[in-house]
């Protein structure tokens, strides 16, 4: 029987992880479709926009993208799917620790996006269409059932969080076209093509606090 991998746990012991620390590093991200297979057969990156936010999401979701920092997190794990909510909460430290045991989760079959997280940190970028410049960028966000978790985000000129969600109806068409900059951005910019540049998150503090055992990595 699958047990839910330990290894993504978060755990009150483990120190947090500050964006700039994981630059020179890598985020993965869960899509329905092989991306890489897809290269090999000659599609370019423009044509591959929707694996970045798959069928059955939206635009707006750019504005807190989820992504795991890859290491620790493997590509095996995208397969476990946590659907309730307790699980899914965001972490703080002194939270009560979950066990292996307590996560429900089902298995479902995903490909991997890996994504340069230096395209990704303290980006300023001009959405010509707005005549505007808004910035983007990362944060560790970890929940419950996973430590690894890093979200994106953006901010507008005046450095304020553009949200998912917004009521005013002009707000949100400026948003779709903001929105759909930062998706092509990410497409065009941060996607790593290459698979052989791969460089999994390690340090010497999570691997004397981490449960022994092998950590295997994508060849």
């Amino acid at each position: 029987m699958v047990s839910y991998p330990d290894i993504l746990l978060s755990r009150s012991a483990y120190p947090p992880i500050g964006a700039k620390e994981v630059v020179d590093y890598f985020f993965i991200r869960k899509t329905d479709k092989d991306l890489y297979q897809k290269l090999k057969e000659g599609f370019e990156l423009e044509e591959l926009v929707n694996l970045i936010i798959p069928e059955g999401t939206t635009e707006r979701d750019i504005f807190e993208l989820s992504v795991f920092l890859y290491g620790y997190f493997d590509v095996k794990h995208l397969d476990f799917r946590v659907s309730e909510k307790p699980y899914k909460d965001y972490y703080t430290h002194g939270m009560e620790a979950y066990s292996a045991s307590d996560i429900v989760f089902s298995m479902e079959p995903a490909f991997p996006v890996f994504l340069f997280a230096e395209k990704l940190y303290e980006r300023s970028l001009e959405v010509k269409a707005l005549n505007e410049f808004i910035t983007h960028s990362f944060e560790h966000k970890p929940t419950r059932c996973n430590y690894w978790h890093f979200q994106l985000f953006a901010e507008d000129d005046q450095q304020k969080r553009i949200p998912r969600e917004e009521a005013n109806k002009g707000k949100r068409k400026r948003n779709k076209i903001r929105a759909q900059f930062l998706l092509e951005h990410i497409t065009e910019k941060a996607v790593c093509k290459e698979l052989s540049e791969l460089v999994p998150f390690r340090r010497d503090d999570f691997d004397t606090l981490i449960a022994p055992g092998p950590v295997v990595y994508l060849p």
